[in-house]
Order: C-alpha cells, then structure tokens, then sequence
C-alpha cells in the first residue's frame, strides 16, 4: 500500500510541474476601442502602451502588470460605429424588435402628416 502511494506521488509530482515556454502572445479584443492597456516589467519599466488591435509577445519567465486605462468613447461622434457596435452584442430578437418599433413609428409620423 505505501509503495503505491509512494509512487503515485512521485508520479503527480512529475507530471503537474509547470514548464516555461520562451514567450507568451496577448491579443486583445475590444471593439469600440474604449481602452488602452499599458505593460509594465517587473522592475517597473514600461514595455509599451497598447490598443485593441495590438498584439503583445511578453518573455514568459518575467512578471509583468497590465494597466488598463478607459479612452474617451463617444457614440454619439461616431453613430455608425455604435449602430455596429450594438448589432454585434444586442441579441437579435431584440434588435428585430427595435427595428419594428421604429418603422412603426416612422408610419405613424407620417400618417399624421399627411391628414
């Protein structure tokens, strides 16, 4: 019995040790570019400040913090920007149901309009 349970920690401890791989890809992925990430080293450095379109290859033996900072996001500068943006994240029953209300509304406008 102790042989075996020698032997399966002997056998957890060799295959649960991490290994460290050269380099480490971060991709980050914010559509309305409401962010801007900075990357400091560990002595304090900074590696580089980011957007959402970048990609970062870090040393994975190091430590690094990531800041993230908020951009000024305005929809209303931008309205095709948020229309695409609210496409992409609004679930389609609901935005079928904000295109129907709309119409509607454009029909009784011009109705009204035209008695």
């Amino acid at each position: 019995m102790r042989k075996s349970i020698l032997t399966l920690c002997i056998f957890l401890i060799l295959t649960c040790t991490t290994s460290s791989g050269i380099a480490g890809s971060i991709t980050f992925s914010d559509p309305m570019d409401a962010y801007e990430y900075t990357v400091y080293d560990q002595s304090g450095n900074v590696v580089g400040q980011y957007n959402n379109t970048d990609d970062i290859i870090l040393n994975s033996t190091e430590n690094y913090q990531i800041f993230v900072k908020p951009n000024t996001v305005s929809l209303f500068n931008e309205p095709q920007r948020g229309a695409d943006f609210l496409m992409a994240y609004v679930p389609f029953g609901f935005a079928a149901l904000l295109c129907a209300v709309v119409c509607l509304g454009i029909f009784v406008i011009f109705r009204r309009q035209a008695r």
